[in-house]
């Protein structure tokens, strides 16, 4: 096993940006840059700043989009703080919005996944036509560049590239494709590995997107710092990026391991979180074939407890062991 890298200084990330960003990509183009929101580790407060100062000298103008997927909106004052964004910053030269996934005037249809396309795509797991859609700022934009890291991803194999578009910007009808392929797959067949149905599902609606596509892709350690930053495609700079995240995300051992949680820290008092439990310890189950248990490990915020019909399902299944958080 070849040794693990070492990560750039945050100090060092201004000179490693300017010697890979192509200027020219940009150059008197309205660039939409989409990022993640807070729930990813990134050095965004260090990297965005440098961006917006080398695209806002040769871009037409410049718009930034959280990837919320469907996760809670943020405020203006929380994606300034996420992106290095000083307070007594006035921000003219740059417009911060937050995706909207159920909010269908926000978006835009580019095209359809057909029946036959999603069965092939999906090895036969599902076979439906998916409309394809995309937060319409999509359209009013030259070129996309995402900014954004690359780690293993229990839906997709790795997180990162044409992710940041489906779902991250995406309709509710690709989102819901994407999370219930994922699922019938299972972690077990997804986590870590590059080359997956949903993955292949991903980039082929990228493809329908007509703004160029431009990635900047890196890989950090838990502290945010990056052990490379990686710049093309989407499919070559996350390619890249995977390379690296295989080395240091990974521990692979000789065997299983024969006992181990399923922790799930859902806000159960939302029927949502319930629901999430319940899916993701199904997506588990295959799993549990060579395990001796499965415990479900969830906080109880305020003491509120489950409905009696989430635990009853999944003690029926053998899927249940309750502790508290």
């Amino acid at each position: 096993m070849s040794a693990i890298p070492s990560t750039i200084p945050l100090t060092m990330i201004r000179q490693k940006l300017n010697e890979i960003i192509d200027d020219n990509d940009f150059c008197d183009q309205r660039v939409l840059i989409i990022v993640p929101d807070s729930t990813r580790t990134t050095p965004l407060h260090v990297m965005f700043p440098v961006i917006r100062k080398q695209l806002g000298e040769v871009a037409r103008s410049i718009s930034v989009l959280v990837a919320l997927g469907t996760h809670p909106p943020m405020s203006q004052n929380h994606i300034r703080r996420m992106l290095g964004i000083a307070q007594n910053d006035p921000c003219e030269d740059i417009s911060l919005h937050n995706h909207e996934w159920n909010n269908s005037a926000a978006l835009t249809t580019i095209g359809v996944l057909t029946e036959h396309e999603t069965r092939e795509l999906s090895c036969g797991n599902l076979a439906m036509e998916v409309p394809v859609e995309i937060n319409r700022r999509i359209l009013d934009c030259d070129t996309v560049l995402i900014v954004g890291p690359v780690f293993p991803h229990e839906v997709v194999g790795f997180s990162g590239g044409n992710k940041y578009f489906f779902p991250g910007i995406s309709g509710p009808r690709l989102l819901n494709f994407f999370h219930w392929l994922g699922a019938l797959i299972t972690n077990a067949g997804i986590i870590g590995i590059r080359d997956t149905p949903v993955r292949r599902v991903v980039d082929r609606a990228a493809r329908l997107i007509k703004a160029e596509r431009r990635c900047l892709a890196f890989v950090v350690a838990s502290d945010s710092s990056p052990y490379a930053v990686f710049y093309g495609s989407p499919e070559d700079a996350w390619q890249q990026a995977c390379d690296v995240s295989e080395q240091v995300h990974i521990k692979r051992f000789q065997r299983p391991y024969r006992k181990g949680p399923f922790l799930c820290t859902e806000d159960v008092r939302r029927p949502v979180g319930r629901w999430k439990v319940y899916v993701q310890a199904r997506a588990c189950r295959r799993r549990r074939r060579r395990t001796d248990y499965l415990c479900t490990s969830y906080q109880r915020c305020l003491d509120h407890p489950w409905d009696a019909d989430s635990s009853d399902r999944l003690s029926r299944e053998g899927l249940f062991h309750e502790t508290m958080g």
